[in-house]
């Protein structure tokens, strides 16, 4: 049938298709499928599984509030007779997650291939037109759980149903709402895009929070995650906008607003509530459509100072701390900081009647809130500075000594710094490093070097907010402090302190001194010159808020032995006369070393202890005992060459590492097993560690003599052994 109506398209003046273009590519849109399989899997598939929405197009029920039309845009045009005519455009916001029916085994919304949209039921014709058929995406999400207030309840409350949708209203799509158009809160302008060659303003829009039939006591909130600093800010402002669903369906003080921000949602959290003026119908001013009785302007200094005096008066922190100001209530619950925010949550709350006298009627409430603006101020410009110095004095041909230090204060930050980025802690440093030559006590004579090398430093960084409570300043909390030495015990655990301390021996030798008008001395076996000895010893001690104590000893020694020789090189028949000829130089030139090359031997022993204890900051009845880490190894090395003749040569060489088991726990004198931990650790060093790894190599290089042969003396000839073992 489509083959014999195949230009129906062009006919009923539809876009033009691929076959009926001079181009290869499709020039606009077009109602005819390439192919009845709309998700390209080349599969007939039978089974039906879809979230479904239905609208009732009924004039009757074309009513803002119902079939999810949350506004009505009226406009006058004029027809083709001449007369004027009234056009209304309907603004549908669908709740995808709320579907009238679910058909089929479809559960959630992670793979959705495509969207229908049909049209049934029509028994008259009729033209419906999409200005826009958009996915809209929300950055607040719908609170699921109840945020009853606690108290009594009426039974019967318990059987109705709250209504709460998100949504948003915007000056494009909204402004000449009915029955309050949107307009942009005092003070604000929208923004200029700078993208684009004309000046074009951007949309606004303000998140809107509407309910129906929320009960007295119960609240319905927005929420979204974040992960933000706050501290270096004074102040939260956002605008909010209140009205009925019904003319005068609300009173003053009705409905609330709060804002809650916190590390969760019920735990832990600073609360912010304000009653709600609402906005009369009809309406069209900025100060009437956001009233300044609505907004929320609060500083963050009356959260710290209501958590504060909660901990001062030893109330619960797991119940509602409240604190009535001039505007509005603050809530305190758990042990919140501005430093992490990880959740924020704009909500609308039926406040709770609390007595008889109290002139809430106790009723439920239809309403909405629009909020806008949420934005934080007056940031801390308190600027910090910074200073380095060095000094560096020569002892002559003795020694070098660098005394060097540094200081940053609190607000400091480079150029490109953002505001949360600034430093928040006062910092000192030094750092003390010497190196001494000790071979000058000793006359030059005696050819000793010993290189000297000591160093210590010190890091402390004093914050300016206590870590125990992160968004209280730390002179804040002393203050709140009575005693000396409790404040002294605070100051040490949020006190961040590193301490390194180390010296080292590198290289102890004793060279070879020839003096003047003497040979030089034949190396021999025994020489003390062969000997090389290094020894070091690192401290490091670190504690902070999580650590009570962090030490770390590490020593090290080696001693190391190189013995290299001249061997003689015999030739035992180099003094044969033998015919002249060639081919007896194989013979003539055979020689031998009577002794090795060289020999080296090292061993080395690391022995590194830590001790660490982590702070109890959070179970005073918890017991947290130290760990300590322990290793204790001894390697040892062996190489010896040895030259056969001047075309065989050997080399050997050994390495191996052991380990030398140390008891557990605590190495100390006052310890009543120590003398036993002691001799454990010295049998074991007797008895050469426990051998953990051996490595054995042994090669062979030979030049086979083909240039002493005329007949091939233009040949080389090389050859290679090698033999390892593990």
């Amino acid at each position: 049938i489509l083959d014999r109506y195949k230009n129906f398209n062009n006919m009923d003046g539809n876009s033009v298709t691929t076959e009926n273009s001079p181009e290869s590519y499709p020039t606009a849109a077009s109602s005819q499928p390439n192919t009845e399989d709309l998700n390209g899997d080349h599969t007939l598939s039978e089974t039906e599984s879809y979230f479904q929405y239905k609208v009732r197009l009924d004039p009757d029920e074309m009513i803002v509030g119902q079939n999810y039309i949350s506004d009505v845009l009226e406009a006058s045009v004029k027809t083709e007779n001449g007369a004027n005519r009234t056009i209304k455009w309907y603004q549908f916001r669908v709740p995808v997650y709320q579907p009238d029916k679910v058909i089929g085994s479809i559960r959630d919304f992670k793979s959705i291939r495509f969207m229908r949209l049909a049209l049934t039921d029509f028994n008259q014709p009729i033209i419906c037109r999409f200005a826009t058929f958009d996915l809209v995406r929300g950055e607040w999400r719908r609170y699921n759980f109840s945020l009853t207030e606690p108290g009594e309840y009426i039974p019967i409350d318990d059987e109705g149903i709250t209504i709460f949708d998100v949504s948003a209203v915007n000056i494009e799509e909204n402004g000449k709402r009915v029955p309050i158009n949107y307009v942009l809160p005092p003070g604000i302008e929208q923004e200029l895009d700078n993208t684009t060659t004309t000046q074009r303003q951007q949309n606004e829009q303000s998140l809107v929070l509407k309910v129906c039939d929320l009960k007295d006591g119960d609240s319905r909130a927005a929420y979204k995650t974040s992960d933000l600093d706050m501290r270096t800010y004074k102040r939260i402002k956002m605008f909010v906008h209140a009205e009925a669903e019904e003319k005068d369906g609300l009173k003053d003080h009705d409905l609330s607003c709060f804002l809650r921000l916190g590390t969760d949602f019920t735990a832990n959290y600073y609360e912010y509530e304000i009653s709600l003026k609402p906005t009369d119908w009809y309406a069209s001013s900025r100060n009437d459509i956001w009233p300044s009785q609505n907004e929320i302007d609060i500083a963050f200094e009356i959260f710290q100072q209501a958590k504060q005096d909660r901990n001062y008066n030893n109330a619960d922190v797991s119940l509602p701390y409240i604190k009535y100001t001039s505007r509005g209530k603050v809530t305190v619950v758990g042990n919140p900081n501005l430093a992490q925010v990880k959740t924020i949550m704009i909500g609308v709350r039926n406040p709770k009647k609390k007595s008889m006298e109290d002139s809430d009627d106790g009723m439920s409430k239809c309403g909405q809130i629009w909020v806008n603006e949420l934005r934080l101020t007056e940031f801390d410009e308190q600027g910090g500075w910074a200073a380095n110095s060095r000094v560096t004095a020569r002892l002559a041909d003795f020694g070098n000594i660098t005394l060097s230090g540094n200081t940053s204060t609190i607000g400091f930050g480079s150029i490109e710094k953002k505001v949360n980025e600034r430093q928040k802690y006062n910092a000192y440093q030094y750092d003390f490093s010497s190196t001494f030559n000790l071979g000058k006590f000793f006359p030059e004579d005696y050819g000793i070097k010993v290189p000297m090398y000591i160093g210590r430093s010190q890091a402390i960084k004093n914050p300016q907010y206590n870590p125990l409570d992160p968004d209280i300043l730390l002179t804040s909390s002393l203050k709140a402090l009575d005693s000396k030495v409790e404040k002294d015990s605070l100051k040490h655990i949020a006190q961040d302190y590193v301490q390194r301390k180390s010296i080292n021996f590198t290289n102890v030798r004793k060279t070879k001194v020839q003096k003047k008008g003497q040979a030089a001395k034949k190396s021999r076996v025994y020489d003390v010159e062969n000997f090389t000895i290094s020894y070091s010893k690192n401290k490091t001690f670190i504690r902070n808020i999580n650590t009570e104590y962090n030490r770390t000893t590490n020593y090290r020694g080696a001693l190391t032995y190189n013995f290299n020789t001249k061997p003689k090189n015999i030739k035992p028949f180099s003094k044969i006369k033998f015919p002249q000829s060639a081919y007896f130089r194989l013979i003539k030139d055979f020689n031998f070393n009577t002794i090795p090359k060289s020999f080296s031997f090292r061993t080395d022993i690391d022995r590194n202890y830590n001790e660490t204890k982590i702070r109890n900051i959070s179970n005073s009845n918890m017991l947290i005992f130290p760990t300590y880490n322990k290793f204790f190894s001894w390697n040892r090395s062996y190489e010896l060459k040895y030259d056969l003749m001047r075309t065989l040569k050997l080399d050997f060489a050994v390495n191996q590492k052991a380990n030398i088991d140390e008891p557990s726990g605590k190495l100390d004198r006052s310890d009543p097993f120590y003398k036993e931990k002691m001799d454990t650790i010295w049998q074991n060093v007797l008895d050469f560690g426990r051998a953990t790894n051996y490595h054995q190599t042994f090669g062979i290089n030979y030049q086979v003599p083909l240039n002493k042969i005329p007949i091939i003396n233009f040949i080389s000839l090389n050859t290679r052994y090698n033999a390892s073992y593990d």
